[in-house]
């Protein structure tokens, strides 16, 4: 399980320049199985971040369609 969600700034260069900040109170839904954690975030819509054991953060935004962000710099979570 994932006890908290540090400062942390995500940076989307999708459509111009995007910042996506998460902060412990923007946790909605987080669950873990297998060495893959899901991170739902309700805001503006439904966004979708995975994070993958291997490294690879997968994060699929729904706003004005659909867009996908493949990264390996998402770092900034603890983990139990």
């Amino acid at each position: 399980m994932i006890e908290y969600f540090r400062m942390s700034t995500l940076t989307l260069m999708s459509d111009g320049m995007s910042t996506l900040t998460l902060m412990s109170g923007a946790m909605r839904s987080l669950t873990q199985s297998e060495g893959m954690s899901t991170l739902t975030l309700m805001s503006d819509g439904m966004s979708t971040l995975t994070l993958m054991s291997d490294g690879m953060s997968t994060l699929t935004l729904m706003s004005d369609g659909m867009s996908t962000l493949v990264s390996q710099v998402w770092r900034s979570y603890h983990q139990t």
